[in-house]
């Protein structure tokens, strides 16, 4: 497998400590939600949504890591409430886009259905070719949103063919 980490991605993961060289055994990774915000002395904080977003990604034969995997001692960080907290969702290979989006928005129509006017959805995404959204606001918005990226997706690959 070949990482498509460009320059500063890669200096990004090795500057939250991540050892670089683990990276070819995942094509997913799933980071504290404040791994960019972290001052010394906080503990990382692991999203509640990232814990199944893991087992999803898991049961799907996906290989993805979660904090405890690339060695980042970390707590999950509960909230209580019905907003969607998904933390950092770093995505390594291109091929696992369409099938990452489908999950969170699965998850995201089983767990709020019909009460998604009122409900948030915190995400920050990263993806293979460079590309950053961090997404804090209406969880209907964000369903739109990841269907319009996985479209855009797919027409990018059909057209690099």
């Amino acid at each position: 497998m070949v990482i498509n980490l460009i320059g500063s991605h890669y200096d990004t993961l090795k500057d939250y400590g991540i050892d670089i060289k683990v990276l070819k055994d995942y094509s997913v990774l799933l980071l504290p939600e404040n791994i960019e915000s972290k001052k010394e002395g906080d503990e990382f904080q692991d999203a509640p949504g990232s814990i199944l977003l893991y087992k999803f990604l898991r049961s799907e034969g996906i290989k993805c890591a979660n904090s405890k995997d690339m060695g980042i001692d970390s707590c999950l960080f509960e909230r209580r409430g019905g907003d969607i907290w998904l933390g950092t969702i770093w995505i390594l290979e291109n091929c696992f886009f369409p099938l990452i989006i489908n999950i969170i928005s699965y998850k995201i129509l089983q767990n709020h259905g019909n009460k998604t006017e009122d409900n948030q959805a915190h995400l920050d995404l990263r993806l293979p070719n460079g590309d950053h959204i961090k997404y804090d606001g209406n969880v209907k918005t964000l369903y739109s949103l990841l269907h319009s990226l996985e479209k855009d997706n797919m027409e990018e690959s059909f057209h690099d063919e």
